[in-house]
């Protein structure tokens, strides 16, 4: 085995062990998702924060209308259309 690929091999069980930890706690998809999303603002690429965001955007609003409180909208703001 090559030291490059030794590097990749402790690089993904590094990530592994991350995601362990991180199911440990007994996230659910709605969690990983915003989990996803978080992460990849983080990323040093643009492009690559843009089309895992695409991706995973609509999934996110999705749920996020399931649980969202009443009068709450998805994206956080409330619902003021019914407001006197």
């Amino acid at each position: 085995m090559s030291m490059n690929d030794a590097r990749w091999v402790n690089q993904i069980m590094i990530c592994r062990e991350i995601n362990s930890k991180i199911n440990d706690f007994g996230i659910n998809d709605y969690q990983r998702l915003k989990l996803i999303e978080f992460l990849s603002l983080e990323l040093e690429s643009r492009e690559t924060m843009i089309s895992l965001l695409e991706v995973i955007k609509p999934s996110i609003i999705s749920k996020e209308e399931l649980i969202a409180p009443k009068g709450e909208k998805a994206s956080g703001e409330f619902d003021t259309s019914n407001v006197v």
